[in-house]
């Protein structure tokens, strides 16, 4: 078992490499998403803005630069005393932004049609020109160490969207709980938290395809 492991992972490799001649590299542009996470208990400002569910109903009120970012990032964590719910963007209604609860089934968050959203191996794309489930081979990454020990193979699933993430060539990457300014973020030292820095990429063949999105459970998340 432990042969036929090691020939498995030899020929990935072996087709990771081949693949990197064959698929012409271009270059991205990055930057980073991630939950934004919201005190309820220290929400002390003088402006508040209201967070509506899908159906109309007010979830919570929160400082507007909480609510602005939360926007923004797609995910948030509301914290009270006693528990934690996390919230997603997943409609508007006359400019109004709404949200939805995320359940148990994806921790992390939601994506395009509800897929669940892997914090280091998801990216979001202009789906103008992606579709959610492609991959991607991201060179500067492969080998990164990330916080729960896993070692990056340098592959990412497109599993989200970005109002903000215009053109081809441009990315955003999913960094779960960990702000881009997070010293323990292992995505901001690589650079990829500035969009003026640009980095090696390729599309994954059919054979690399396959064997991600059943490394990362794809739509839901590694078992």
């Amino acid at each position: 078992m432990k042969t036929q492991t090691v020939k498995t992972l030899f020929a990935f490799i072996l087709m990771t490499f081949v693949a990197g001649v064959a698929y012409g590299q271009k270059r991205l542009n990055p930057t980073i998403y991630f939950v934004k996470s919201i005190d309820l208990t220290e929400q002390d400002c003088s402006v508040k803005k209201t967070l509506y569910s899908t159906t109309g109903e007010v979830i919570k009120k929160v400082c507007a630069i909480d609510y602005k970012t939360c926007v923004i990032e797609g995910t948030c964590a509301l914290i009270g005393s006693k528990d934690t719910t996390l919230i997603n963007y997943v409609d508007q209604k006359q400019g109004v932004p709404l949200f939805k609860e995320v359940g148990e089934k994806c921790p992390y968050g939601l994506g395009v049609s509800n897929i669940c959203l892997d914090p280091y191996y998801t990216v979001a794309a202009d789906m103008n020109f992606h579709k959610a489930g492609e991959v991607i081979f991201v060179e500067v990454v492969k080998g990164t160490k990330l916080p729960n020990g896993e070692v990056h193979d340098g592959f990412f699933i497109v599993r989200d969207r970005g109002g903000a993430i215009k053109g081809a060539n441009r990315f955003d990457f999913y960094t779960g709980l960990l702000h881009y300014k997070n010293e323990d973020n292992p995505f901001t030292p690589l650079g990829l938290s500035s969009e003026t820095k640009s980095f090696n990429y390729r599309r994954a063949t059919a054979q690399e395809t396959a064997f991600v999105k059943e490394k990362r459970n794809y739509p839901g998340l590694p078992l």
